[in-house]
């Protein structure tokens, strides 16, 4: 039943996410045809300029509004879902309330890496220059050949689960605060504001004290492995607290 709701998810939020991606390649492609013919055809004109002018801003300004439109995007069709115009018929499925949310960590964590790995990717298609891949390779081949490949290892996957771990709590906060603004009858959005404030401020103090209390009294091994217990534990509370407001305390009316 997982794996059903996880390819609900894909489905549910993918194509609308694939269609930002199109048009970010379009652009793109544009972006590097109009390189081509300026710089290598040596096509020179007002009127290319002024094109190719409109082409280069609309690009630049594309990838971050694009980054922001998927962001609001996975928060909106969260919101729909989960409690507006589908909310009764997702919380009458058939289906555990914790599943549900892993299926939409999953699916938030694939939008996330597909971020990652696309705009690169176009970017690097659009100046024409792949240098950037050309340097990944080599500092794979590097890392290989270093006698030291465990421990870089090592310190790469902390870094990458660091990285992930903070995506999911800034991901989760959200999630939280909204399903506890939407346990209340009437001013819903304010106080899910307000629950997000306070899921803010709370997290901060004890991220405050653990820096004080525990991590600046440990060596750099310990350090990681409980950064990474941290920050597993902020991402498994809200988790709890979304799936407990959402099975329990949501108000719909």
């Amino acid at each position: 039943m997982l794996g059903k709701l996880i390819k609900n998810e894909f489905v549910n939020r993918w194509k609308s996410i694939l269609g930002i991606y199109g048009i970010i390649s379009v652009l793109g492609l544009l972006y590097a045809l109009v390189n081509f013919l300026h710089e290598d055809v040596g096509v020179n004109n007002r009127y290319f300029e002024l094109f190719g002018a409109i082409i280069v801003i609309t690009f630049a300004l594309s990838i971050y509004i694009s980054m922001v439109a998927i962001v609001l995007q996975s928060f909106g069709d969260y919101n729909k879902r989960f409690f507006k115009e589908q909310g009764y018929l997702t919380h009458t499925l058939p289906v555990k309330t914790i599943h549900l949310l892993i299926a939409r960590m999953v699916c938030d964590l694939c939008v996330c890496a597909s971020i990652g790995a696309f705009y690169p990717f176009i970017i690097s298609v659009a100046e024409r220059d792949f240098s950037l891949f050309k340097d990944l390779a080599k500092y794979i081949s590097y890392f290989v050949k270093n006698e030291n490949i465990l421990e870089i290892l090592s310190e790469l996957t902390f870094a990458v689960a660091i990285m992930v771990l903070c995506i999911l709590v800034g991901i989760w906060a959200y999630y939280a605060a909204y399903a506890i603004g939407h346990s209340y009858s009437t001013g819903k959005r304010v106080k899910s504001v307000a629950a997000y404030i306070v899921i803010y401020v709370v997290g901060m103090f004890a991220f405050l004290f653990v820096e004080t209390e525990i991590f600046s009294k440990v060596d750099y091994v310990y350090l990681k492995w409980l950064s990474i217990l941290f920050l597993t534990l902020c991402v498994g509370g809200l988790v709890a607290i979304t799936n407990y407001v959402c099975k329990n305390r949501l108000n719909l009316e």
